[in-house]
Protein backbone atom coordinates (compact mmCIF):
# COMPACT_ATOMS: atom_id res chain seq x y z
CA UNK A 1 0.00 0.00 0.00
CA UNK A 2 3.04 2.63 1.15
CA UNK A 3 4.35 1.31 -2.49
CA UNK A 4 1.75 2.16 -4.67
CA UNK A 5 1.18 5.89 -2.32
CA UNK A 6 4.54 6.74 -3.27
CA UNK A 7 4.27 5.78 -7.21
CA UNK A 8 1.14 7.95 -6.91
CA UNK A 9 3.23 11.03 -5.45
CA UNK A 10 6.19 10.99 -7.43
CA UNK A 11 3.95 11.00 -10.62
CA UNK A 12 1.86 13.97 -9.14
CA UNK A 13 5.32 15.53 -8.11
CA UNK A 14 6.51 15.05 -11.82
CA UNK A 15 3.11 15.96 -13.14
CA UNK A 16 3.85 19.51 -11.52
CA UNK A 17 7.53 19.96 -12.08
CA UNK A 18 6.21 19.85 -15.91
CA UNK A 19 3.64 22.21 -15.53
CA UNK A 20 5.97 24.73 -13.90
CA UNK A 21 8.67 24.45 -16.42
CA UNK A 22 6.05 24.25 -19.28
CA UNK A 23 4.53 28.10 -17.46
CA UNK A 24 8.18 29.56 -16.82
CA UNK A 25 9.01 28.15 -20.77
CA UNK A 26 5.60 30.35 -21.82
CA UNK A 27 6.37 33.06 -19.61
CA UNK A 28 10.08 33.10 -21.57
CA UNK A 29 8.48 32.66 -24.65
CA UNK A 30 6.55 35.83 -23.78
CA UNK A 31 9.55 37.78 -22.77
CA UNK A 32 12.00 37.15 -25.17
CA UNK A 33 8.97 37.95 -27.86
CA UNK A 34 8.43 41.42 -26.27
CA UNK A 35 12.13 41.86 -26.19
CA UNK A 36 12.03 41.09 -29.72
CA UNK A 37 9.55 43.60 -30.67
CA UNK A 38 11.06 46.15 -28.71
CA UNK A 39 14.91 46.26 -29.86
CA UNK A 40 13.46 45.83 -33.51
CA UNK A 41 11.25 48.81 -33.28
CA UNK A 42 14.43 50.72 -31.64
CA UNK A 43 16.33 49.71 -34.65
CA UNK A 44 14.32 50.80 -36.99
CA UNK A 45 10.80 53.13 -36.11
CA UNK A 46 9.37 52.82 -39.02
CA UNK A 47 8.41 48.73 -38.53
CA UNK A 48 6.25 50.14 -36.21
CA UNK A 49 4.46 52.79 -38.55
CA UNK A 50 4.31 49.59 -40.88
CA UNK A 51 2.58 47.50 -38.81
CA UNK A 52 0.45 49.92 -37.04
CA UNK A 53 -1.14 51.03 -40.60
CA UNK A 54 -1.99 47.58 -41.23
CA UNK A 55 -3.18 46.17 -37.94
CA UNK A 56 -5.40 49.65 -36.94
CA UNK A 57 -7.82 49.42 -40.19
CA UNK A 58 -8.23 45.72 -39.75
CA UNK A 59 -9.47 45.61 -35.76
CA UNK A 60 -11.74 48.92 -36.87
CA UNK A 61 -13.19 46.90 -39.37
CA UNK A 62 -13.75 44.17 -36.68
CA UNK A 63 -14.81 46.34 -34.37
CA UNK A 64 -17.51 47.98 -36.51
CA UNK A 65 -18.19 45.11 -38.86
CA UNK A 66 -20.37 42.34 -39.04
CA UNK A 67 -19.20 38.87 -38.05
CA UNK A 68 -20.28 37.12 -41.35
CA UNK A 69 -17.21 39.38 -43.04
CA UNK A 70 -14.73 37.49 -41.28
CA UNK A 71 -15.80 33.95 -40.23
CA UNK A 72 -16.01 32.72 -43.46
CA UNK A 73 -13.96 30.28 -45.58
CA UNK A 74 -12.31 32.96 -47.72
CA UNK A 75 -10.93 34.84 -45.27
CA UNK A 76 -9.50 32.13 -43.35
CA UNK A 77 -7.55 31.00 -46.20
CA UNK A 78 -6.18 34.54 -46.83
CA UNK A 79 -5.23 34.96 -43.10
CA UNK A 80 -3.87 31.66 -43.37
CA UNK A 81 -1.44 33.03 -46.70
CA UNK A 82 -0.95 36.55 -44.60
CA UNK A 83 0.22 34.49 -41.59
CA UNK A 84 2.49 32.39 -43.54
CA UNK A 85 3.94 34.98 -45.22
CA UNK A 86 4.44 36.95 -42.42
CA UNK A 87 6.45 33.75 -40.61
CA UNK A 88 8.62 33.89 -43.29
CA UNK A 89 10.25 37.43 -43.67
CA UNK A 90 9.63 39.36 -40.79
CA UNK A 91 8.52 36.88 -38.22
CA UNK A 92 11.90 34.84 -39.41
CA UNK A 93 14.62 35.98 -37.27
CA UNK A 94 11.79 36.18 -34.31
CA UNK A 95 11.58 34.27 -31.02
CA UNK A 96 10.91 30.98 -31.69
CA UNK A 97 7.68 31.09 -28.99
CA UNK A 98 6.85 34.04 -31.42
CA UNK A 99 6.97 32.08 -34.71
CA UNK A 100 5.12 29.31 -32.90
CA UNK A 101 2.47 31.14 -32.05
CA UNK A 102 2.14 32.35 -35.68
CA UNK A 103 2.38 28.27 -36.82
CA UNK A 104 -0.48 27.48 -34.59
CA UNK A 105 -2.23 30.47 -36.22
CA UNK A 106 -1.90 28.96 -39.49
CA UNK A 107 -2.81 25.51 -38.64
CA UNK A 108 -6.24 27.12 -37.09
CA UNK A 109 -6.80 29.10 -40.07
CA UNK A 110 -5.97 26.48 -42.19
CA UNK A 111 -8.74 23.78 -40.84
CA UNK A 112 -11.11 26.36 -39.61
CA UNK A 113 -11.05 27.50 -43.39
CA UNK A 114 -11.19 23.80 -44.79
CA UNK A 115 -14.30 22.70 -42.54
CA UNK A 116 -16.41 25.63 -43.93
CA UNK A 117 -15.19 25.28 -47.17
CA UNK A 118 -16.64 21.81 -47.05
CA UNK A 119 -19.85 22.93 -45.30
CA UNK A 120 -20.55 25.84 -48.15
CA UNK A 121 -24.05 26.13 -49.27
CA UNK A 122 -23.32 26.75 -52.66
CA UNK A 123 -20.43 24.39 -53.32
CA UNK A 124 -22.83 21.29 -51.96
CA UNK A 125 -25.63 22.62 -53.96
CA UNK A 126 -23.14 23.04 -56.75
CA UNK A 127 -21.50 19.47 -56.38
CA UNK A 128 -25.15 17.69 -55.66
CA UNK A 129 -23.92 16.98 -52.52
CA UNK A 130 -24.84 17.36 -48.64
CA UNK A 131 -23.20 18.18 -45.53
CA UNK A 132 -22.78 13.94 -45.02
CA UNK A 133 -20.93 13.19 -48.04
CA UNK A 134 -18.40 16.18 -46.75
CA UNK A 135 -17.01 13.60 -44.36
CA UNK A 136 -14.25 11.96 -46.57
CA UNK A 137 -12.85 14.94 -47.87
CA UNK A 138 -12.65 16.81 -44.43
CA UNK A 139 -11.15 13.53 -43.45
CA UNK A 140 -8.18 12.92 -46.72
CA UNK A 141 -7.74 17.01 -45.81
CA UNK A 142 -7.00 16.34 -42.05
CA UNK A 143 -4.65 13.26 -42.48
CA UNK A 144 -2.82 15.75 -45.30
CA UNK A 145 -2.49 18.70 -42.69
CA UNK A 146 -1.91 16.45 -39.82
CA UNK A 147 0.56 13.90 -41.85
CA UNK A 148 2.75 17.00 -43.38
CA UNK A 149 6.00 17.77 -42.07
CA UNK A 150 7.68 20.88 -41.80
CA UNK A 151 10.83 21.37 -43.25
CA UNK A 152 13.86 21.53 -40.86
CA UNK A 153 15.67 24.75 -40.68
CA UNK A 154 19.26 24.78 -39.59
CA UNK A 155 19.44 26.37 -36.23
CA UNK A 156 19.13 30.24 -36.46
Amino acid sequence: MFYLVELVVKAYVAVLKWAVRSVARILLGIRDSLLWAYYTVREKPSRLIGVLSVFIPIVVLIAVGPREWFINWPVMLVTALALYCALKSPLACAPLFLRKLTQVGVATCLVMGWNMLLRWEPLLNALGLTVRDTLYPWLVGLVCFLGSRGVDHPTR
